[in-house]
């Protein structure tokens, strides 16, 4: 009977199925029968009981988006998994759609981001941007992240982070589509649609927001080099000029490995009249946060696009603060949303943490676009890093 006990809990319905009707055709048999049967009822009782507490999760968003959650507050296996089982589960609520509590705003409602306040003498203001891109429309998403730059600038903000490949879009999750380096003929997806040079039409954009409002402003893109796509972010200073430049090294499974190459380009930081300023993309933290450390970078400017639960649940517990903390950076996290609630995890969770590993401030939802701040300490040069 270690085929239940040993069960992978990612079974599919239908895979489930079979496994049981074969277990009741060996119930059959004389030898085993009552034994067998009395194992299968558990383990359907059992399987029935995890279903219940996936369902329970989708339509609570509370537990989800619980500030300062740990893993361990979310209950057992994969609860956002995106199966079909959840799938056919979202498209029915969004067919009833009623508001769900922090989800009443619209996707770029910003009235909610932290209000304007006086600004300590010998600190900073960070922005992390929780962004929905339109996924193939750079442009739509060009003049919108122009918005939302004013407004952060407006409140104060003098570093701004944006989300990963928020430009042209990462992906379109709840399509399941994603960007190819041309192997279909459908041009939709074929990302030499949207990649560009690294002086391309998106850098010169952003460097026209990052001089007007005297932002350090990151600008993350798909950049074309050699035919070669790589998931890019660069970080421009209040004059417009690029100052940092790093690609992608940890490339997802299809959604990144469909069209980027790896990054080659180690992570660093640069020094600037607000410490030393560093950036990274999604979960190459594990990589570049230590380079980081090394280099004495004081600010970490985290840009993301995180899809999965496993994703999920390591950026929402106790095991990423520590990782902020043993680093001593103050970490600016950036990441994609979607309008409403979609079925899959690893949307929003935008976030400033401190260099104690405490959370400084997070966006109200983890849906619609918002812009989260917060204020540290100017560390002197020869404090950066400590």
């Amino acid at each position: 009977m270690n085929k239940l006990t040993e069960r992978d809990p990612d079974m599919s319905p239908l895979k489930f199925s079979q496994e049981m009707q074969a277990l009741r055709e060996e119930a059959k048999k004389p030898f085993a029968g009552g034994a067998v049967l009395v194992f299968a009822l558990l383990a359907i009782g059992l399987f029935v009981l995890l279903g219940n507490t996936r369902e329970k999760t989708i339509v609570d968003p509370e537990v989800i988006g619980a500030a300062g959650a740990t893993s361990e507050q979310y209950g057992p296996g994969d609860y956002m998994n995106p199966t079909k089982l959840l799938y056919e589960e979202w498209k029915k609520q969004q067919s009833k759609r009623v508001d769900l509590p922090g989800d009443e705003d619209n996707a770029d409602d910003l009235k909610n981001s932290t209000p304007v306040a006086p600004l300590p003498e010998g600190y900073v203001r960070l922005a992390a941007v929780q962004f929905y891109s339109e996924f193939g429309e750079p442009e739509k998403n060009r003049q919108r992240l122009a918005t939302v730059v004013e407004k952060a600038a407006a409140g104060g903000a003098k570093i701004i982070a944006l989300p990963e490949a928020c430009i042209p879009g990462r992906a379109d999750m709840n399509k399941e589509t994603g960007w190819t380096r041309g192997e279909t003929d459908d041009w939709s997806w074929n990302v030499r649609k949207v990649a560009e040079r690294e002086n391309g039409e998106s850098v010169k954009f952003c460097a026209i927001l990052a001089k007007k409002y005297g932002v350090y402003l990151t600008v993350p893109f798909i950049e074309i080099e050699n035919n070669l796509f790589f998931d890019t972010v660069l970080l421009l200073d209040p004059e417009g000029k690029s100052v940092l430049k790093y690609r992608k090294r940890r490339l997802v499974p299809k959604t990144d490995t469909a069209w980027a190459s790896e990054g080659k380009i180690p992570a660093k930081a640069v020094q600037t009249s607000y410490g030393k300023i560093g950036i990274m993309i999604s979960y190459d933290i594990h990589d570049a946060l230590p380079e980081l450390k090394d280099g004495g970078a004081d600010i970490v400017l985290h840009c993301c696009a995180l899809y999965g639960h496993n994703f999920d649940r390591f950026f929402r517990s106790d095991s990423f603060s520590t990782l902020v903390k043993d680093a001593g950076v103050a970490l600016v996290l950036s990441n994609w949303t979607y309008e409403f609630r979609p079925y899959w995890a690893g949307y929003g969770m935008a976030r400033v943490i401190g260099r104690d590993g405490k959370l400084l401030s997070r966006a109200r939802s983890d849906v619609g676009t918002r812009i989260v701040m917060a204020d540290v300490e100017i560390r002197k040069p020869a404090e950066a890093g400590k």
